[in-house]
């Protein structure tokens, strides 16, 4: 567990970094990789919340607010709602 959450904080830090100055991923036009990276931040929040790195949480709050991230959500409600009981 401490490896994994170590893990999860040097990708926090180097995302951090990355991210500064930038709307999406590389840069201001939303790509692949912002569809890439989606998944796993949205699982890692759950566990190691990132509610201090600035950059990455304006970041996943631009990817919350696209209709196509909220579509995927909301067709995968039914399953994360398992996962939580």
């Amino acid at each position: 567990v401490e490896k994994a959450q170590a893990q999860i904080a040097a990708m926090y830090g180097y995302m951090e970094q990355g991210l500064e100055g930038k709307i999406w991923m590389m840069g201001d036009d939303f790509t692949l990789a912002d569809c890439a990276s989606a998944p796993p931040l949205f699982y890692a929040q759950q566990v190691a919340p990132f509610a201090n790195k600035p950059n990455i949480s304006a970041y996943f709050q631009r990817l919350m607010d696209r209709s196509s991230f909220q579509k995927v959500l909301a067709q995968a409600k039914p399953y994360l709602d398992r996962l939580q009981s």
